[in-house]
């Protein structure tokens, strides 16, 4: 992982890609996959993005109705005589380059079974329109014999690090924003934040766990707000990238603050935290209860 770049293994190999997405006129039309490339893995196999419909509960026990961008796979099958294993990293930006949304899928896709990647669908309280760009990551092993796509790198660097507190102008949204380095501590947390909010006064941590031989990062909330009655809920995305700016791993916590204490678990390939290097971007939204 010192040097994350397109590997033509025939075993194992990588892809960072990264795409422009024009934001729709009208959520309507997102529902249905828009193609971004052409994977060369299977025939007819094609990375796209879209909008999931989705309902969630808010933190007074009610459904909240939702629109949540997702990247997916489709058109192709595994017609290997191995099984396929991804590792696949999902991120979504505004026109500033700030993340809007984070998620992190392992999967198997087993020899004849169509591909999929599940799981990169998660809370996002924001219109659709505010997309501009996606970033898409793959680990893969088992795959034969591919060719490269081509690399749309975007250096973190160029990116904003200071912190920005803006209100999102729907639903009296707060929003809070930082880039920051991170260095991978030998034991410990990963990160330990200040005080990311106003009126919870959120702060949050991330640590490495280990479960049945995996590896994933656990996000955990610590709220220091004296008041016990909570008027307000929050909602976190982070996303991980190695030093060149590659989007490496990416999570929320959905509904952080709002249902007492919550700990979101995303899946790590544990060679990344062998760097000591990395990038840690972080998205909190603060609003009324009811919202996120």
């Amino acid at each position: 992982m010192s040097n994350p770049t397109i590997s033509t293994d025939a075993k194992i190999g990588n892809l960072f890609l990264e795409f422009p997405i024009q934001p729709p006129f009208d959520v309507t039309d997102a529902l249905d996959a828009t193609a971004m490339t052409v994977l060369p893995f299977s025939d007819g196999l094609t990375l796209g993005w879209k909008v999931n419909p989705m309902l969630f509960v808010d933190g007074l026990g009610r459904d909240l109705a939702l629109y949540c961008p997702t990247i997916v796979l489709t058109g192709g099958k595994n017609t290997s005589e191995s099984d396929v294993h991804l590792y696949a990293v999902a991120a979504f930006y505004d026109e500033n380059n700030r993340l809007l949304s984070a998620q992190t899928s392992r999967h198997l896709v087993g020899v004849g079974e169509l591909y999929d990647i599940p799981g990169l669908v998660s809370r996002f309280p924001c219109p659709v329109q505010l997309i501009s760009k996606a970033s898409v990551t793959l680990f893969f092993s088992g795959i034969e014999s591919w060719d490269a796509p081509k690399l749309h790198l975007f250096p973190i660097q160029t990116r904003k690090t200071e912190r920005e507190n803006k209100t999102i102008p729907i639903e009296n949204l707060m929003f809070y924003h930082q880039i920051k380095r991170l260095v991978v501590p030998a034991t410990g947390p990963l990160f330990t934040s200040e005080v990311l909010t106003g009126h919870n006064a959120l702060e949050i941590q991330l640590e490495k766990t280990e479960s049945h031989g995996n590896t994933f990062l656990s996000l955990s909330q610590r709220q220091k707000t004296s008041s016990k009655k909570r008027e307000f809920d929050c909602l976190v995305h982070y996303a991980l990238y190695h030093e060149t700016g590659q989007l490496v791993h990416g999570g929320s916590c959905m509904g952080l603050a709002n249902q007492g204490d919550f700990v979101s678990l995303s899946p790590i390939e544990p060679e990344i935290l062998k760097e000591t290097n990395l990038f840690l971007e972080l998205s909190v939204w603060e609003g009324p209860v009811g919202n996120l």
